[in-house]
């Protein structure tokens, strides 16, 4: 009896135990979940949940988004009967505004976070102070200070309301010294992300351009912001007398800076010389201010060259320009560009204006090259008085053994010694074919330049003896070389046989002239066929000419084409062929 009742106990008591725990999660709303339990607690106890519990919050009709999904459940859940939990925001969250924004907490928070700036800024545009740039990024206490807390009405809008301190700080400039306006948005962006602004210096009377833009506020803002001056001087005035080179202040420069100098950069300086009554051209452009400009004089300059270049005219020794007088008007021989070389032969006058034009090379030539001992009168004007040197020496052709006249233009021009421009063909001899390409010498040899032409002979007899093929000593062909050849070259010849008694035609144009002029006889009278072919005749055997004593006529059967095939006609005897014949 002892055993039955303890087992009873025993079973009975756990039961008895669940049953009221089983009462206790229908009063909580478990009942309502019809889900096993394992999918939320674990074995060892109760109260000790799954890490990772695949409960489905939407089955409830509340569906977990945002921050919502990573909280506990006992965060919300805690002593609150399941069935009896409410889904407004106000149930869980304490209205921090005191009922002054209203209980529609959505309109400016979300579930991914109580702070969210986004929903907030959307609700503030509504406000007299849309928020924007940095202001959408504040913190809602550090612009609605000394309120009560999340209290947020009769806030001022005003810039300075917030940023006073930002104005009294501000040094660079110094806002209270400079006297800036209140109104911070003049220069102050809040879209900018900052406090630090630009203000836009385009709407004074002084737009910042050049260097003037990258330069700090307070060093032209020295002594405040207001009614500055706006002329290059006021703030220049100690560039202007620091410059030696050129000395702005012994020079009486215009305080007008912008005359030349620009806002880029104080220099290079960019003064306009043309505006002035001398212009300054080639080298002067690229002068030293101060190499005209000595002393710091920029008034009462000359205008004359002999004004800065009377030093240049006085050492000036080939030619020497005091020794022979030359004019001080330097423009009459030089140039801008440099003193040296000169633009003409620095004389007197105009050089073309003498008995001795400048013409080709000559006018690049050093004076003293023509003016020996810097004699400017009685120079010679024949070519030979200064190119002797030139004539000696010329040794393709030896002028001196040549005896070439001395008048040099006849073969020279002044455009330069070389090359030469003889022309042959104001001689008996005009030069035509190869004779152009041939060198002087070639023809005038040991520099024989009073050679009288007769005929080719004369310089081809060698061609003429070593020519084998034919051999014209030995046949004596004519010695007028043109019969044959032609001044082009001596190979090939062009003899045409068609002006003897025996025109070339058929085979014989290509047979070589040795087959018919036997050794070397080019003084062959043609006859008939037979003297050539008197071999093929005797030879012929089918039929035999010589047991059938044909005719030494050969062109009754054959043709100058070719020996065979033969073409003689049966029917010019008295047997014509017919039939099988």
């Amino acid at each position: 009896m002892i055993r039955l009742l303890l087992f009873a106990y025993i079973l009975i008591g756990p039961l008895s135990a669940f049953a009221q725990q089983t009462d206790s999660l229908a009063a909580k709303g478990h009942r309502t979940f019809g889900i096993d339990c394992m999918e939320c607690h674990t074995t060892i106890s109760w109260h000790a949940l799954k890490k990772e519990i695949s409960f489905d919050h939407k089955l409830t009709g509340y569906t977990l988004a945002g921050n919502h999904a990573s909280v506990a459940c006992g965060a919300c859940h805690a002593g609150i009967p399941f069935a009896e939990m409410k889904t407004d925001c106000a149930s869980c969250h304490k209205d921090q505004h005191k009922g002054e924004l209203g209980n529609r907490c959505g309109d400016c928070h979300t579930p991914a976070g109580w702070r969210s700036p986004n929903e907030a800024v959307a609700r503030h545009q509504l406000t007299r102070f849309p928020l924007i740039g940095s202001h959408a990024l504040a913190d809602c206490q550090s612009c609605h200070i000394n309120q009560a807390e999340h209290e947020y009405v009769n806030t001022s809008t005003e810039c300075y309301a917030c940023h006073q301190r930002d104005y009294e700080g501000a040094r660079q400039p110094n806002h209270l010294e400079g006297g800036f306006d209140r109104n911070c948005a003049l220069c102050h962006d809040p879209g900018s992300g900052g406090w630090k602004g630009e203000f836009d210096h385009n709407t004074t009377a002084f737009p910042l351009r050049g260097a003037h833009a990258a330069t700090p506020c307070n060093s032209c803002h020295v002594h405040g912001f207001s009614r500055l001056p706006t002329d290059c001087w006021s703030c220049h005035e100690s560039d202007y007398v620091s410059v030696q080179f050129p000395s702005h202040v012994n020079g009486q420069f215009s305080h007008e800076c912008e005359s030349c100098h620009d806002v880029t950069t104080w220099r290079p300086a960019k003064f306009d010389h043309s505006l002035t009554n001398f212009r300054l051209t080639g080298a002067h452009q690229r002068a030293l201010c101060q190499a005209c400009h000595v002393n710091g004089q920029y008034t009462g300059l000359p205008l004359q060259c002999q004004g800065c270049h009377v030093e240049d005219y006085n050492r000036t020794a080939q030619p020497n320009h005091q020794l022979i007088g030359f004019t001080q008007q330097c423009e009459d021989c030089h140039n801008t560009e440099a003193w040296q070389p000169v633009e003409r032969v620095p004389d007197n006058i105009d050089h073309d204006k003498t008995r001795f034009p400048l013409l080709g090379r000559h006018r690049t030539v050093a004076c003293i090259d023509c003016h020996v001992g810097l004699r400017f009168t009685g120079t010679p004007l024949e070519c030979y008085a200064c190119h002797e040197r030139d004539y000696n020496d010329a040794k393709n052709p030896d002028h001196a053994s040549g005896n070439f006249d001395r008048s040099c233009l006849t073969c020279h021009s002044m455009d330069g010694w070389k090359p030469a421009t003889f022309d042959h063909a104001t001689t008996k001899f005009p030069l035509e074919g190869a004779h152009v390409a041939e060198p002087c010498q070639s023809c005038h040899i040991n520099g024989d330049y009073k050679l009288a032409y007769v005929d080719c002979w004369q310089c081809h007899e060698t061609d003429y003896n070593k020519t084998l093929e034919p051999n014209h000593v030995s046949a004596q062909f004519d010695r007028d070389c043109l019969t044959c050849h032609n001044v082009t070259a001596w190979k090939p010849s062009t003899f045409d046989h068609a002006t003897t008694k025996f025109p070339l035609e058929g085979a014989h144009v290509a047979e070589p002239c040795q087959s018919c002029h036997i050794n070397g006889d080019y003084k062959l009278a043609y006859v008939d066929c037979w003297q050539c072919h008197e071999t093929d005749f005797n030879q012929t055997l089918q039929p035999n000419h010589v047991n059938a004593q044909f005719a030494h006529d050969c062109t009754t059967c054959h043709n100058v084409q070719a020996w065979k095939p033969s073409t003689f006609d049966h029917a010019t005897t008295k047997f014509p062929l017919e039939g099988a014949h």
